[in-house]
C-alpha cells in the first residue's frame, strides 16, 4: 500500500480511522507483522493515536528542508485496533 491519504474535508469523520483498521487487518492476512508509515507532520497524532511508535525521519523528496516522520506499527495477531 502506498501514498493514502484523506481528503482534507474529511478529517475528523472517521474515515482515516476505518481505512486505518482496514490496513492493519489487510497486513495481517497477508502474513506481514508491522505498518511501517512515512507520515505527515501534521497527522502525527493520528498515527500515535492508532498504536504507531516515531521510529525516525526521512527528509522529503520534494520539499527541500523538510523531514517527515516515520512510524511503526507492531501487529499482533487479532490486532485490529484503531
Amino acid at each position: 500500500m502506498e501514498a493514502l491519504c484523506v481528503a482534507s474535508g474529511h478529517i475528523g469523520t472517521g474515515i482515516a480511522g476505518k481505512l486505518m483498521k482496514h490496513a492493519k487487518n489487510l497486513v495481517l492476512e497477508k502474513g506481514g507483522t508491522d505498518i511501517l508509515i512515512q507520515g505527515d507532520p501534521n497527522a502525527e497524532q493520528f498515527y500515535l493515536k492508532s498504536g504507531a511508535q516515531l521510529s525516525g525521519k526521512k527528509e522529503s523528496g520534494s520539499i527541500p528542508d523538510r523531514y517527515l516522520p516515520l512510524f511503526t506499527i507492531p501487529l499482533a495477531m487479532g490486532s485490529n485496533s484503531e
